[in-house]
C-alpha cells in the first residue's frame, strides 16, 4: 500500500514537471519570430500583408547637383535633386517663391531640369512589372520656379525666368513596326510657383515602358528656367 502510494506520488510529481517544461518552451518558442513572417515584415513590398508591385521608382533621395533618384536619368542641362526651399538643396539658391509639399504627407524631394531658350531640359525613367494588355495611370505634378541671379557682367541680379511647358511622354516598346507613344504639352502660363497635378492612361505592350519630362523655356529667354517633377511612391495604378 505504501508502495502504491509513492509511486502515485512520483508519477504526478514527473508529470507536472513535464507540463511546466513544456510551457516553457512554447514561452520561449513563442518569442522567436517565424521566417516566413519576419520576410514579409521586413519586405519593403508588403503593406498589410498585401504585396505591392513597384511599376515607377519616386523622385526620393539626397538633394545635390547632378544627383537623381534611383532609376532616373537627366539628359541635356541636366541639374539633379531639389526639395521645396532651395535649388539642388544648396543653402545659397533658394527659391524666390518656395514650394509647398506636393501632396499631403513628408514628400521631401523631387526632381529639377534646367532649360535655356536653345536647349531643353530632360529627365526619365522606365516602368517595369508591366502587363501587357492591360490599362494603367500615372499620377505626376510638375512645377516651375525661379532663383535670384547675378547678371553676367553687371552687379545686378535678377530673378531667372519661369519655363514656358513640359512635355511628358510615355514610349512603350513592340516587337514590330514603331514604338507607339502617348504624351501631353502643359504650359505653365498662369500656373507658376504651384505643383500642376496631372496624369496620363496608357495600355502596356511589353512589361516595361520609358517615362519622359521635357522641359522647354521661352523663346529668347535670357536666362536658364527650371522645372520640377514629383513622382510619389504610389504613382501607377491598373485601371479596371
Amino acid at each position: 500500500m505504501k508502495l502504491h502510494t509513492k509511486l502515485s506520488v512520483s508519477l504526478v510529481a514527473a508529470g507536472f514537471s513535464a507540463m511546466l517544461f513544456i510551457s516553457s518552451c512554447s514561452k520561449e518558442n513563442s518569442n522567436i519570430p517565424l521566417p516566413e513572417i519576419a520576410s514579409l515584415e521586413e519586405n519593403s513590398n508588403m503593406r498589410n500583408g498585401v504585396l505591392l508591385i513597384e511599376y515607377l521608382k519616386p523622385t526620393v533621395g539626397q538633394p545635390g547637383k547632378g544627383l537623381f533618384p534611383d532609376g532616373w536619368s537627366g539628359k541635356n542641362n541636366e541639374y539633379g535633386i531639389s526639395n521645396g526651399r532651395t535649388l539642388g538643396g544648396n543653402p545659397s539658391l533658394p527659391w524666390v517663391t518656395p514650394l509647398p509639399e506636393p501632396e499631403p504627407g513628408p514628400a521631401g524631394t523631387f526632381i529639377t531640369m534646367k532649360s535655356t531658350s536653345n536647349l531643353d531640359g530632360a529627365v526619365y525613367s522606365h516602368f517595369k512589372n508591366l502587363t501587357p494588355g492591360k490599362k494603367y495611370k500615372v499620377t505626376y505634378y510638375v512645377s516651375t520656379t525661379s532663383i535670384n541671379h547675378l547678371i553676367p557682367q553687371s552687379p545686378y541680379v535678377a530673378s531667372t525666368p519661369h519655363a514656358e511647358s513640359v512635355k511628358i511622354h510615355i514610349i512603350t516598346p513592340v516587337t514590330m513596326g514603331s514604338n507607339p507613344s502617348v504624351g501631353k504639352t502643359l504650359t505653365f502660363a498662369n500656373q507658376k510657383d504651384q505643383w500642376v497635378k496631372d496624369n496620363l492612361y496608357f495600355t502596356a505592350s511589353n512589361n516595361s515602358a520609358d517615362f519622359e519630362f521635357i522641359s522647354h523655356s521661352y523663346n529668347g529667354a535670357s536666362m536658364e528656367s527650371y522645372t520640377n517633377v514629383y513622382i510619389s511612391p504610389n504613382a501607377v495604378e491598373v485601371v479596371p
